[in-house]
């Protein structure tokens, strides 16, 4: 399955290098110009023309939707003639009963394939980035998605051949005339074949995982514990070790309360981030040492005094590996007609130093809330995904390094994952 993948001459995010693959994306491949696809017959708007995003030939926008209301979307800006598509799976799957799903939670672009994680629907849909189409057994081994229950994010392990899928796994809460009632219990990690996508093996980790990565000999949990909290007034604070030839928890680290995301630099340490509480302990981003798994450092007051609202990583060619982060200074006012002010901040995961950029005084201060972030390690461009107020749609905007505006585009609703995908050559 690896080697069908491989033949699609798709896509492969630039986030961390994976041990043990051998593939290559040329940055001088400007435009991709010379690659066509079916849903180039998609009507669409343009936002831009000429402009080149080398080495991507895509940019995929992930709508959640509401909790509950099965209307997750995907939309797609194609950079070759700076088309824009709005619905753009159900455009191309019109028999597959449903649309995408319910609560789009996680994206992940894997080789030359795009996986979208289905919180409320139960499965992870693997999809052909060229034409947004589901896999299927008239173009692969299998049909294109897994069953999880309640999955949240992904990782994958091409040297061992598999995708790792974090779960809820019958964890539930919820609000009665009589208070709070569910099912509390700790959640799994899945190991699911690349190969067929059949799920292999499963592993208990902490309560109510999100982030997973994988960095050395070992797999990385970030447990938040929200259901957890709801029905004891406590969050998870650990992360769970899960060595993966074997793969068995060998340890727990505890970090901070309501972890999030999870990321490694590649070599000596992973990164996490804690949410708080939202209303007295502040969000904080801490860092562990691989080596030793242990808590190592946290970063400076300045940042940990902020709202982890947008997390991603990347290795950017000309500086190292980075931390994009959009947050706010003043996370705990809820108040109905307050106005957040948020800034970017930059975090060189080598040194830990965190570059401060305020959105006041860019074109960035239009945006009224902020929920995912992808960052082209080329050209610096943001592509900064606004909620708005999760009912309405929202937008998804361009800006270049100095938080100019590019373009901007309605997107769906809460609008909260954008991901970059590239031809990708393997050999």
């Amino acid at each position: 399955m690896k080697k069908f993948f491989a033949l699609l001459v798709c896509s492969c995010t630039l986030l961390f290098a994976v041990s043990g693959c051998n593939w290559g994306i040329n940055p001088d491949d400007r435009g991709n110009t010379g690659y066509t696809s079916e849903d180039e017959s998609l009507a669409g708007d343009v936002v831009t023309v000429g402009e080149s995003e080398s080495p991507f030939y895509k940019l995929f926008v992930v709508n959640e939707g509401s909790f509950g209301g099965n209307n997750a979307s995907l939309d797609f800006l194609r950079f070759k003639d700076g088309k824009y598509v709005n619905g753009a799976f159900a455009k191309m799957n019109p028999a597959v009963v449903g649309g995408l799903g319910d609560t789009a939670n996680d994206v992940k672009v894997f080789l030359n394939s795009l996986w979208i994680v289905l919180n409320g629907s139960g499965i992870v849909q693997v999809l052909n980035p060229f034409n947004e189409k589901v896999l299927s057994e008239a173009t692969s081994s299998y049909s294109g998605s897994v069953a999880i229950p309640s999955p949240r994010q992904i990782a994958f392990d091409y040297p061992n051949n598999c995708v790792y899928v974090t779960s809820y796994d019958g964890a539930t809460f919820e609000y009665t005339q009589d208070g709070v009632t569910g099912t509390d219990k700790k959640g799994s990690l899945y190991k699911v074949s690349l190969d067929n996508l059949a799920v292999l093996e499963k592993v208990e980790v902490g309560y109510q995982p999100e982030g997973v990565t994988v960095a050395g000999d070992n797999i990385y949990v970030a447990n938040s514990g929200g259901y957890h909290y709801s029905l004891t007034g406590q969050y998870d604070n650990t992360v769970t070790v899960v060595n993966r030839s074997l793969f068995r928890k060998i340890a727990e680290i505890e970090v901070a309360d309501n972890l999030k995301d999870v990321c490694t630099d590649g070599t000596n340490y992973v990164w996490v981030s804690s949410q708080g509480d939202f209303y007295s302990r502040h969000s904080s981003i801490h860092r562990i040492d691989v080596a030793k798994n242990e808590l190592s450092t946290s970063l400076p007051e300045a940042v940990s005094q902020v709202r982890c609202s947008s997390w991603t990583s990347l290795g950017t060619v000309s500086n190292g590996y980075k931390i994009y982060i959009i947050g706010t200074d003043d996370e705990f006012n809820w108040e109905p007609d307050f106005v957040k002010s948020y800034s970017l901040y930059e975090v060189d995961m080598a040194s830990g130093n965190v570059k401060k950029v305020p959105f006041a005084g860019t074109d960035a201060a239009s945006l009224k809330t902020p929920y995912g972030l992808c960052v082209n390690p080329y050209n610096g461009h943001l592509y900064i995904c606004d909620a708005a107020d999760f009912v309405s749609p929202g937008t998804v905007t361009a800006f270049d390094a100095d938080l100019k505006k590019v373009w901007t585009h309605t997107a769906g609703i809460v609008c909260g994952h954008p991901i970059l995908f590239a031809p990708v050559t393997v050999y």
